[in-house]
């Protein structure tokens, strides 16, 4: 259940030093107290370097749980424009929102404490967003799936991650326009077949 906003829990807590992934009961735990995000900033343009370090903890914490689990534990991710209007009380809920993914490619890593050491971005459109892109931050992907910055054929994929923020970017107008931000572990990508056919160069 996602929580309302009179759910929250005022205050903020620093990221801990290292990932805890499992309960002592040997259980994964998917859980993220939202009070790590509460520094975080909505629509302000990338990633400040004070939110770095809640960054890379869920990156590494969505990294050390199987994709599964993630999958199995998350809720559908609420409509588009609920997420944008409404984004404080979703700070580091699991969700899984399916779309076409347009953009994908590799970012250079910062120094973290938390081991991250490969980071992927990838630019998708779900059902209800229009011409409106999400953004997901993630440390694997399946093998095989095509990246680059404009990707024509456009791959089905799921994206299961924590819900950050909403991410400034500058448009190709130069204003400042906003996308929902998810951390996750990798993409799931549902190739068709001629996505799959061998090359024939």
């Amino acid at each position: 259940k996602f929580l309302s906003a009179s759910d929250f829990i005022s205050g903020e807590i620093e990221a801990p030093e290292k990932v805890i992934a499992r309960l002592e009961s040997g259980e994964f735990d998917v859980r993220v107290d939202p009070r790590l995000l509460n520094p975080v900033s909505y629509s302000n343009l990338g990633i400040r370097s004070d939110e770095a370090n809640a960054m890379y903890y869920l990156l590494a914490k969505a990294t050390a749980i199987p994709q599964n689990v993630l999958e199995q534990s998350a809720e559908p991710a609420p409509p588009f424009v609920v997420v944008m209007t409404e984004s404080p009380q979703y700070r580091g809920k699991l969700m899984t929102v399916k779309g076409n993914l347009k953009r994908l490619k590799s970012l250079p890593v910062e120094e973290n404490r938390y081991g991250v050491e490969s980071l992927y971005e990838g630019w998708f459109f779900s059902k209800d967003s229009g011409t409106h892109p999400w953004r997901v931050l993630c440390t694997q992907l399946p093998p095989g799936i095509p990246t680059g910055d404009d990707l024509a054929d456009m791959p089905d994929v799921q994206i299961t991650g924590y819900y950050f923020k909403k991410y400034g970017y500058p448009s190709a107008a130069g204003k400042l326009q906003t996308a929902p931000l998810l951390i996750a572990r990798q993409i799931r990508w549902f190739p068709t077949a001629k996505q799959t056919a061998p090359s024939s160069s």
